[in-house]
């Protein structure tokens, strides 16, 4: 699917896109699922655990402590929030490349060999 050489950006994007149209189960099983795991937990993250009150952001009679705790509540749960995003993209992007490698040498691979692949190396 994609020549051993230097490629430019037209190659690289039908490369890509050939392989997503190829292995769309896989690829589409593998994006979706991530997806969905981040997305629960960052809601119940926010949900259940991170304190987001801002109450104090709104008000005008606030004082500067107040305004600065909010902050800092605010930062610290954007923070663990971009972390777990992070970590999510990571591992989307370590199953993918499983797949896009495999689909190089014209071999099929499952969501279940592509989540073997990178936890057998790790």
């Amino acid at each position: 699917m994609i020549p051993l050489r230097p490629l430019g950006v037209g190659e690289i994007l039908d490369g890509a896109v050939s392989t997503m149209r190829t292995h769309w189960r896989t690829v589409l099983g593998i994006s979706l699922t991530v997806a969905v795991v981040i997305e629960v937990i960052v809601v119940l993250l926010q949900g259940l655990v991170l304190d987001t009150s801002t109450d104090a952001l709104d008000d005008p009679s606030a004082t500067l402590s107040e305004l600065g705790d909010a902050l800092a509540d605010a930062m610290i749960s954007s923070g663990a929030l971009f972390v777990i995003t992070l970590i999510g993209t990571v591992v989307a992007t370590a199953l993918l490349t499983t797949v896009t490698s495999r689909a190089v040498l014209g071999r099929q691979v499952t969501a279940r060999e592509a989540w073997g692949t990178p936890a057998r190396r790790s």
